[in-house]
């Protein structure tokens, strides 16, 4: 993908330039690395296997995560678990 828009552009350049930049707040993140690696926008060779795109996933991003985490203060004394279940 170098010297796509311009002489001396390097491949880097040229990802970020025409893929990041135009989709990334609308399209997300994932839209770049499909075109690139899944689609072969920009010219795959013959025979290519995507190295990074699976054809299970259709996003890279979660919306949401199970999970629980405890801040603990300097008072040197742990905070006691909200959730009934964990009090022992």
């Amino acid at each position: 993908m170098a010297n796509v828009d311009y002489p001396g552009e390097s491949a880097t350049q040229s990802i970020y330039h025409n893929e990041w930049v135009p989709y990334r707040g609308n399209l997300g993140a994932t839209t770049a690395l499909a075109d690139i690696d899944f689609y072969c926008v920009y010219g795959c060779p013959s025979g290519y296997r995507s190295k990074f795109w699976q054809n299970q996933f259709s996003s890279l991003y979660a919306l949401s995560t199970v999970g629980m985490s405890y801040y603990k203060r300097g008072t040197g004394h742990p905070s006691p678990p909200h959730e009934p279940w964990l009090a022992g």
